[in-house]
């Protein structure tokens, strides 16, 4: 499997035929980069409704050792077989402050990057969680904070 950082999608939508979990109405989205060139941070943009939005990253940077378990129903939903490349995402819940930020590593993000057919491929309950803090977020916000100074 490759990651976004690693592989640009091809298709500028990506398809849902089930949906998401809680949107199964909600089927394509198109997507953005957030931040500077080179951000693994893209936005997925809702086409219908207008509105709702979800921010992904790549995994690998963050998690260098995650490696979710993508089934063949998992792989045929989105038009793949065992080996192909692939784009695996998750999804980040943005917090108050950038340490704050949490991934979903319980349901990435499994998209076929030359067709843009996408699932979400729900792991095994006690693998991974949904409110994963993001270590580079939070290590870099503690980096940047002014050390505290004793009262005297």
């Amino acid at each position: 499997m490759t990651s976004l950082a690693a592989c640009e999608l091809q298709a500028s939508e990506l398809h849902f035929a089930s949906g998401l979990p809680g949107f199964p109405g909600t089927r394509v989205f198109g997507w953005v980069r957030w931040g500077p060139e080179g951000s693994p941070v893209r936005v997925l943009n809702a086409v219908e409704p207008p509105g709702l939005q979800f921010v992904v990253v790549a995994p690998e940077p963050f998690f260098p050792d995650y490696e979710p378990a993508f089934s063949s129903e998992h792989l045929a939903a989105v038009g793949l077989s065992a080996g192909a490349p692939a784009t695996i995402l998750v999804i980040l819940t943005l917090g108050v402050t950038p340490a704050d930020t949490t991934a979903n590593l319980l349901g990435p993000l499994l998209v076929n990057p030359v067709s843009g057919q996408a699932i979400q491929a729900v792991q095994p309950l006690q693998s991974w969680s949904t409110r994963t803090p993001v270590p580079f977020l939070a290590e870099a916000v503690r980096a940047a904070q002014p050390a505290a100074t004793p009262a005297g």
